[in-house]
């Protein structure tokens, strides 16, 4: 857990950090210091114990209050390796990174990059990426 008692900022175009954040926050922060009382974002309140704060670019998984995965979507303009975001073809990351493989919850995930994963859309010309997930890696 990060120790730091400053607050983070959500910010749309930090990096893409496998197994470590994205948006500008960090897994393992406690969601009040990424989230003010008066935040825009909606929470789902799941039978599990799982909170689910959601926006239009930004959700946020946690459990009893802390971040155990960011995922990113919409409008989010961050980067994984500081080429590939939101829009980019599945085919140029295997090109360019490796091969991508489904792990055991038929997750989209590259071989090798542990606590990412990520959604395409299959329908679209270049199947591009909709959706990253950043998590802790166990």
């Amino acid at each position: 857990m990060n120790s730091d008692a400053t607050a983070m900022m959500i910010d749309l175009k930090a990096p893409i950090l496998p197994g470590r954040g994205a948006a500008g926050v960090l897994i393992g922060a406690e969601i009040s210091r990424v989230l003010p009382e008066s935040s825009a974002f909606r929470i789902d309140h799941r039978q599990d114990g799982i909170e689910v704060y959601r926006s239009d670019s930004v959700d946020l998984w946690t459990k009893n209050l802390i971040i155990f995965q960011i995922g990113v979507h919409g409008q989010y303009e961050g980067k994984l390796l500081g080429s590939f975001g939101l829009g980019s073809g599945l085919r140029e990351l295997q090109d360019r990174v490796g091969p991508v493989e489904l792990d055991d919850e038929d997750n989209l995930v590259l071989k090798g990059v542990p606590g990412l994963s990520f959604e395409i859309d299959p329908d679209a010309e270049l199947s591009p990426i909709t959706e990253f997930y950043v998590y802790r890696v166990p």
